[in-house]
C-alpha cells in the first residue's frame, strides 16, 4: 500500500477535540439526505441506556455457559441466559484491532492499525465513532477501564468522543491491585482490584447522569497479563489445574465475572435494568502465552486466524426489547456499531462506509439465520489471513498467527479445524481464495496510510498541554544495537546505545507553535556522566551533556499482588531546556554527540509542554493536516 490522496470525507484539522456531530447530522448525511436528530431533552425516556462490557484475551470457550468444567462464571451464565447469545460472532486477533472495530464499524486494515504497540495500535482521531454518534443524539458518554488505541489526545478516550474517561490509555496495568490510573487525564490512585474500581465508576457515573441516556463503554482487563488475582481464588483453582498460570487465569475470570454482576445488580437497584442494552463480548480469543487452556474445543489461540483465535462469546440483553434466544448466525466485531445504534433509534452519523451490518432486527427475533452470502475476514499483518463463511473456514498460505494451520475447514463436522479439505475441495477452497483477495484489494487500497506509517503524536493541544513521547513509540535509527527489553510494549525504555550514529525519533504534528520546556526521564550510571546529546527538530536544536547519575531501579509490586509480577522500573528525570517547534509535520531525534561509556542512556520517555504561557501563544498559527 502506497500513499494516496486525502478520502474526501476525512476532515482537514482535527486542532481540539470535535464538537459534537448534531450540526452535521442535522444537516443531512453524506449523500445530502436529511436526517432528522432528536434534540437532547427529546424524547429522552424513550431511548435506552447502552453498556457495552468487554474482556479482555476472554475466549469462547473460558464461560460456564458454553461448556467449561473449570470456570465459576454464575454472572456471566446468567446473564447469557436471559441475553440474544451470538454463537458465531468474531473479533480480530488482538486487543487494539478489535477495539478499533468496534468502535468504528470498520475493519482495522481501512483503519491501518494493525498491532497493539509502537503506534501501530492508534486508532486516526478523523475516525467517527460510536461515542461521537451517541453523542451527537444527546447521549452522556463515557469509557472505563482499557482503552489501547492511542496514548495521546485526540486519539485517546476524550479525544474520540468519550466525555468522561478513567482508566488507563496504554494496553495493560502494571499492578491490579490499587492501580494507578487517571481520571480525565489527571492521574490518581485507585483503592481496590481494578475490575470492581471500573464497576463503581459506571454506577456513580450513572447516578450524576439520571437527566439524560448514557452510552458506557466498560473495558476491563481480565483475564490478560500480569496474571494478579487473590490469593483466596488462586488456591482454588490451583486445586483444580496442573498450571499455576491458568490457576491464576480462572481466578481472574471469576473476578471479571463478579464485577459484571455488580454492574447488574447496579442496575436493577436504580431500576434501570429494563430500559438498559446490555452487551458483553470478549477482543480476543484466549492467550496461551502462559499454557494452554480448554477452549470448547476450538482451534488457535489470541494472535492467529483460526476459530479458538477469532471466535468469542456475545451477549446482548434488553429485557422487552432483545430476545433471549441462541443463534448461528455470523457476526461480526464490525457489526456493533450499526447494531446498538439501530436498536437504540439513533442515526448513524456521516463519515466513511462501513463494513458492518445491523443485526437489530436478528436480536430482536425477526431477523434470519445465518445467510449464504455472508463472508467475515480476517487479515492481520505478521499474523495472517482467514475467511469465514458459513460452515468453513479458510485459512490462506502463508499465515504464521499463534497454531496457524493454512488450509480449508469444514466446522460443523471439525470445530477444531484437524483436516485440511483444500486438496479433495479444490474449487471450493479456490474461490475463498479469490473472494479474500478481492477483498484484501479493495479495503487495503481505502486504508488511511500506508503499512508502517504511524499517526504523528500530536502536541498543542489546550486538552492536553503537556505530552509524553515513549520510547516505545519511536523509531529506532542507525546501525543494530538498539533495542527494547521485551519488543516494544508498554512502558518499556530503549537500551543498548552505543554509537554516535544511532538515534531515536518520533512523528510530530505541532498544532501551536511555540516554544517547549523538554523533560528527560532517563537511566545512567556514574561511568556516563559527560555524554553529550542532542535533540532536533528541522533546524532547531537543543544540546545538553549528562551530568548527574540516575540508576533505573526496578521496583517489585507488593506482596499482596503475588501472581505474575510486571515489576515497575523508575527512571530519573533531566530538565533539558526549550526548544522551539514549528507548526505543522516534523520528526524530532534524540541523538548521541560524544559517548563517554559503552551507553549514554537508557531513554524511557521525552516529555514536552509549553513554554510560552496561553496568552502569548494565542496568535500561533495551528499546523495543518489530521493527525
Amino acid at each position: 500500500m502506497g500513499s494516496r490522496p486525502m478520502l474526501p470525507w476525512r476532515p482537514m484539522q482535527r486542532l481540539r477535540r470535535r464538537a459534537p456531530l448534531a450540526a452535521a447530522l442535522l444537516a443531512g448525511s453524506a449523500s445530502g439526505a436529511a436526517i432528522a436528530v432528536l434534540a437532547p431533552d427529546c424524547a429522552a425516556a424513550q431511548r435506552p441506556h447502552v453498556i457495552v462490557l468487554i474482556a479482555d484475551d476472554l475466549g469462547y470457550g473460558d464461560l460456564g455457559a458454553h461448556g467449561n468444567p473449570i470456570a465459576e462464571t454464575p454472572r456471566l451464565d446468567a446473564l447469557a441466559a436471559e441475553s440474544a447469545r451470538l454463537d458465531a460472532f468474531y473479533v480480530s486477533p488482538l486487543c487494539s484491532p478489535a477495539r478499533a472495530a468496534l468502535l468504528t464499524g470498520r475493519h482495522p486494515l481501512r483503519l491501518g492499525v494493525r498491532d497493539t504497540s509502537r503506534g501501530a495500535e492508534v486508532l486516526d482521531p478523523a475516525e467517527v465513532t460510536l461515542a461521537e454518534a451517541f453523542a451527537a443524539a444527546g447521549y452522556a458518554t463515557a469509557a472505563f477501564g482499557k482503552w489501547h488505541n492511542g496514548l495521546h489526545y485526540p486519539s485517546d478516550a476524550r479525544g474520540q468522543g468519550f466525555a468522561h474517561f478513567l482508566g488507563f490509555r496504554g494496553g495493560f496495568l502494571q499492578r491490579r491491585l490499587d492501580p494507578r490510573l487517571e481520571r480525565d487525564g489527571a492521574p490518581f490512585d485507585a483503592q481496590g482490584w481494578d475490575s470492581d474500581v471500573f464497576a463503581d465508576a459506571l454506577l456513580a457515573w450513572l447516578d450524576r447522569e439520571r437527566e439524560r441516556p448514557a452510552f458506557a463503554w466498560v473495558a476491563f482487563s481480565q483475564p490478560h497479563t500480569p496474571l494478579q488475582v487473590d490469593d483466596a481464588r488462586h488456591a482454588k483453582y490451583l486445586a483444580r489445574v496442573a498450571e499455576p498460570a491458568n490457576a491464576a487465569v480462572y481466578g481472574m475470570i471469576e473476578q471479571l465475572d463478579a464485577a459484571v454482576g455488580r454492574i447488574l445488580d447496579g442496575l436493577e437497584e436504580r431500576g434501570l435494568a429494563q430500559r438498559t442494552l446490555v452487551v458483553f463480548l470478549s477482543d480476543d480469543g484466549p492467550s496461551f502465552r502462559d499454557a494452554p487452556r480448554w477452549n470448547a474445543g476450538l482451534a488457535g489461540a489470541k494472535g492467529g486466524v483460526h476459530e479458538g483465535s477469532l471466535r468469542v462469546p456475545s451477549f446482548w440483553r434488553w429485557p422487552g426489547a432483545v430476545a433471549p434466544r441462541r443463534s448461528d448466525a455470523l457476526a461480526a466485531d464490525i457489526d456493533l456499531y450499526d447494531t446498538v445504534l439501530d436498536l437504540a433509534g439513533v442515526p448513524a452519523p456521516p463519515g466513511p462506509p462501513r463494513d458492518g451490518r445491523s443485526l437489530a432486527a436478528l436480536l430482536r427475533g425477526a431477523g434470519a439465520e445465518a445467510s449464504a452470502e455472508r463472508a467475515l475476514a480476517s487479515s492481520l499483518h505478521g499474523v495472517g489471513d482467514s475467511l469465514r463463511v458459513p460452515g468453513f473456514r479458510y485459512v490462506l498460505p502463508g499465515s504464521r498467527g499463534a497454531g496457524s494451520r493454512p488450509g480449508l475447514y469444514e466446522l460443523r463436522s471439525d470445530p477444531g479445524e484437524t483436516r485440511d479439505l483444500s486438496a479433495s475441495r479444490r474449487p471450493l477452497a479456490r474461490a475463498l481464495r479469490q473472494r479474500f483477495r478481492r477483498w484484501y484489494d479493495e479495503v487495503s487500497r481505502s486504508a488511511p496510510r500506508a503499512l508502517g506509517e504511524p499517526v504523528p503524536i500530536a502536541l498543542g493541544h489546550p486538552e492536553e498541554p503537556r505530552v509524553r513521547l515513549h520510547a516505545a513509540e519511536a523509531r529506532l535509527e542507525g546501525p543494530p544495537g538498539l533495542r527494547y527489553p521485551r519488543g516494544g510494549w508498554d512502558d518499556e525504555w530503549v537500551e543498548g546505545w552505543t554509537r554516535r550514529d544511532q538515534a531515536v525519533s518520533w512523528q510530530l504534528l505541532v498544532v501551536r507553535a511555540g516554544r517547549y520546556r523538554a523533560l528527560l526521564r532517563h537511566a545512567v550510571s556514574p561511568a556516563q556522566l559527560g555524554s553529550e546529546m542532542e535533540l532536533r527538530a528541522g533546524a532547531q536544536e537543543l544540546r545538553f551533556r549528562i551530568e548527574r547519575a540516575a540508576p533505573g531501579e526496578i521496583v517489585p509490586n507488593p506482596d499482596r499482588v503475588p501472581r505474575r509480577e510486571a515489576p515497575e522500573r523508575r527512571f530519573g528525570e533531566l530538565a533539558l531546556g526549550e526548544i522551539e517547534l514549528g507548526a505543522g509535520r516534523q520528526r524530532l531525534s534524540l541523538r548521541a554527540r560524544r559517548i563517554a561509556a559503552d551507553s549514554p542512556l537508557e531513554l524511557h520517555s521525552l516529555e514536552l509542554e509549553p513554554a510560552d504561557p496561553p496568552a502569548a501563544r494565542s496568535a500561533a498559527q495551528p499546523g495543518s493536516g489530521s493527525p
